[in-house]
């Protein structure tokens, strides 16, 4: 009797202490599993951040780029001549006694022909007709064109809807005839093509 007490204690004894080393022994197990969970959430964490922290920086470079080139293209001034295609067609000055018109045909290398007739008709006889004529080629230029022989001198102003001409003085010695002047703001009624004889 007391001899198979003993066996029942041993045995009792044995499987009490087996789950207790399978404990001990997977315990260890555990932690460094988990410890190496934490490390590598640590390296997941830490290759996120600098993954962010890169694409922060690219992001900010290409804002960067972006708003150097939209201050340089803001600062940078526009070609005139981009609203100067349409310069070809005709041009009227109508004033009191003044019937002056312009045909202008625009040329390749920043020229352009032109023909002026300025005519002064008297209001108390029509038949009065004093008049004046300009022509040729001159250079055109951020709008401006320049005609100059001799004495007379006069300057072509061009804008998106018409023509502001000028005469270098009162004294000018264009060729006109009593009371005829070139000068006036000049309306664009066409944009056809002219056609000269010279």
């Amino acid at each position: 009797m007391v001899a198979e007490i003993s066996v029942v204690r041993a045995v009792s004894l044995r499987l009490f202490a087996y789950p207790l080393r399978t404990l001990r022994f997977r315990l260890p197990r555990r932690t460094q599993n988990t410890r190496k969970e934490r490390k590598g959430s640590k390296r997941t964490e830490s290759f996120d951040t600098n993954e962010n922290k890169s694409m922060k920086r690219r992001l900010s470079a290409i804002l960067f780029l972006l708003a150097v080139f939209w201050i340089t293209a803001a600062q940078t001034p526009r070609p005139t001549n981009a609203k100067l295609r349409r310069v070809t067609g005709q041009y009227r000055f109508r004033q009191d006694e003044l019937r002056n018109s312009l045909d202008v045909l625009q040329l390749a290398g920043g020229k352009i022909k032109f023909q002026l007739v300025a005519l002064w008709v008297s209001h108390n006889n029509p038949e009065n007709i004093h008049n004046g004529e300009l022509r040729g080629v001159v250079a055109l230029e951020n709008g401006l064109a320049v005609y100059e022989s001799g004495n007379c001198r006069i300057t072509m102003k061009f804008t998106s809807n018409g023509v502001a001409i000028t005469e270098s003085d009162e004294n000018s010695d264009c060729g006109f005839g009593v009371n005829v002047t070139a000068a006036g703001p000049y309306r664009k009624t066409g944009s056809r093509k002219p056609k000269f004889d010279f």
